[in-house]
């Protein structure tokens, strides 16, 4: 959902570095740029693994994500650029979408709403829908149990290694559009295609149907 739906990734580094630079924590390990794609649980062992303890974290967490409520008051949140379009195009096809998300279900449909999307979609696997996140294959899982849909029929689309991994690990082929993640190369050759944007994917749906 983040950096694949939303333009949100930029507000959240951005308030994830003023936290760390106000409780004067040292991020000399890239913590920010690998727990993009990563829920809660995952986030916090990454940074006790790494870079402190468990109290700082708690601290760091909490400051973080209310600067980014703040962010998200006071400049809003956009969709992806080409998203309207596609999902104009998928709703006009009849063709089912889902959100698959890290993110707790409160702050992802609040993000959702305040950018005019919440009402394009079949339906939402958020963080509280199952017990084991992204990179392992449970998320999408979920969604493929819910959705009634078979892996084979379906596409993925990613911005983050870990999220990738995940989508493939399901049996979905799984559109890589990059955003702010940094992702390893071997990592990025699991993804079927990689596109540069969200328009890009409404060619390659009709070129998909043009073969049936």
């Amino acid at each position: 959902m983040d950096g694949t739906v939303l333009d949100t990734e930029p507000l959240h580094a951005l308030a994830f570095g003023e936290a760390l630079k106000r409780l004067d924590i040292k991020d000399e390990v890239n913590f920010l740029g690998r727990c993009i794609g990563l829920n809660s649980v995952a986030m916090k062992k990454l940074f006790v693994g790494e870079v402190g303890d468990e109290r700082e974290f708690d601290r760091l967490s909490d400051l973080a994500w209310g600067l980014a409520r703040e962010y998200k008051n006071e400049r809003g949140v956009e969709a992806k650029s080409g998203f309207i379009a596609l999902s104009d195009y998928l709703l006009k096809k009849n063709i089912k979408s889902y959100i698959v998300t890290s993110t707790p279900r409160e702050p992802a449909m609040s993000d959702l709403k305040r950018a005019g999307v919440d009402g394009r979609f079949e339906g939402f696997i958020c963080w509280e829908d199952y017990s084991r996140g992204k990179p392992d294959p449970e998320p999408y899982l979920t969604a493929l149990r819910r959705s009634g849909e078979n892996a084979s029929d379906c596409i993925a689309v990613e911005d983050s290694a870990t999220g990738l991994i995940s989508a493939t690990a399901a049996g979905l082929r799984c559109v890589l559009i990059r955003d702010t993640a940094l992702i390893p190369p071997e990592t990025a050759k699991l993804a079927h295609v990689e596109l540069k944007s969200l328009n890009d994917i409404i060619e390659l749906i009709n070129g998909a149907i043009r073969k049936l």
